[in-house]
């Protein structure tokens, strides 16, 4: 019997009017690429090939979210947390938290030695913004209300707006003609998740579970809220001639 095997991964759609800037000189190029280190550095001194691909998927969730999801961005920062401290030993923390702080340090000397105009005021803003994340659990919440409303442009960097969410796709890798469409709106229109993402994964995961994985509700159900859970950002659909199938996640 004849089969056909469609694999999709999720395509976040960009279009982005931000003015020009050297790709290697950004913060969140640096920190992207330090991500895709990190997992590789932890394989050859770790030799842990498993919790390597863990490491891998939770980043990939983290930066996932982080562009996707509205909930606001010190939860997420504390979920991240929660689960690298589950997963991962202090020794293995430590190391990921030396190796970044390492790569960030360095390629910022590079550049910085090589540009030295830059526009203060939002430099400032966002520099301000990143001291207060690094200490805000030394703060009373009453304390971190009063800094926010005091500094406008903090708060700003500080808060994730709606407006900043992206749609995804999902890109049939052989057949473009079969990609799925804004699956994260096709999910809210099956299953009406509401806006929280942990629940909308765990509603998609337990659907996903009795699908078959042909459908286009099976695809976005699969590929749309990934989580430290469930961090799945590929599926493979085996289709044949009596259009049954089943798929296979893969991180």
């Amino acid at each position: 019997m004849e089969r056909e095997h469609l694999h999709f991964i999720r395509l976040r759609k960009k279009d982005s009017t931000e003015p020009f800037c050297d790709p290697m000189a950004d913060i969140k190029q640096v920190v992207q690429q330090a991500f895709k280190e990190l997992p590789v550095l932890y394989r050859e001194l770790f030799k842990d090939e498993e919790k390597a691909d863990y490491l891998k998927a939770y980043l990939k969730v983290f930066t996932t979210r982080l562009e996707e999801d509205k909930t606001l961005l010190l939860q997420q920062l504390m979920e991240f947390a929660g689960a690298m401290h589950s997963k991962f030993s202090d020794k293995e923390l430590q190391f990921f938290e030396q190796m970044l702080g390492k790569y960030i340090l360095y390629t910022f000397a590079l550049y910085q030695r090589r540009d030295g105009a830059v526009d203060a005021k939002e430099r400032g803003a966002i520099r301000a913004a990143s001291a207060l994340l690094t200490v805000h659990e030394e703060l009373s919440q009453e304390t971190m209300n009063k800094v926010l409303e005091e500094l406008p442009k903090v708060k700003e960097h500080f808060e994730h707006f709606d407006e900043t969410i992206q749609g995804v796709d999902a890109l049939c890798i052989e057949d473009a003609n079969k990609t799925v469409k804004d699956i994260k709106a096709l999910v809210a229109w099956h299953f009406n998740p509401g806006a929280d993402w942990k629940t909308t994964a765990k509603l998609c995961d337990t659907y996903v579970q009795q699908a078959e994985g042909n459908s286009e509700k099976d695809i976005a159900a699969a590929l749309a809220y990934p989580d430290y859970e469930s961090p799945y950002f590929e599926m493979e659909t085996e289709n044949d001639v009596s259009n049954t199938g089943s798929k296979t996640p893969e991180v």
